[in-house]
């Protein structure tokens, strides 16, 4: 007996084979898996290690139902994550002069109003940079003086 099967049919066949094949690979290794939670006492389990817990656990079992009477109060919801806070100002303070710091006037992520002393910088390293200057003030006052005389 002879059977003709034309291009289409082949590979409407060759279409239902292969998503039968992969429907049951599917259902296989999902049934593997809840297997797994289930003994190991899975995820949202009822029992721990050895329990029937996990997904799947308690599937297609009878699940009582109880009535209670309504009541108010505090239900505690805590919440733990991973992030960055981020502030909403952020204020990079640069001196302009270096020295050795004396008094620092406020900690860290205190809230500063502007135009506030923050910091105190040594005066002493500046005391003789300021003599100087004031010399140097003082020579070219004498210096001015004397050109005027000589125009």
């Amino acid at each position: 007996m002879k059977f003709k099967v034309s291009r289409k049919q082949a590979l409407i066949g060759l279409l239902v084979v292969a998503v039968l094949g992969a429907g049951g690979t599917w259902y296989y290794f999902h049934q593997q898996e809840a297997g797994k939670t289930t003994a190991q006492g899975g995820p949202g389990g009822f029992g721990g290690p050895g329990g029937p817990g996990g997904p799947g656990g308690m599937r297609n079992r009878p699940m009582s139902v109880v009535a209670a009477t309504v009541k108010t109060g505090d239900i505690v919801v805590t919440q733990t994550a991973l992030g960055t806070v981020t502030p909403r100002n952020v204020v990079t303070v640069s001196s302009r002069v270096d020295g050795e710091l004396t008094h620092v006037y406020f900690k860290e992520g205190e809230e500063v109003e502007a135009g506030q002393l923050l910091a105190e910088i040594d005066p002493r390293s500046f005391q003789g940079a300021l003599d100087r200057d004031r010399a140097l003030l003082r020579n070219a006052e004498l210096d001015l003086q004397r050109y005027k005389t000589l125009m």
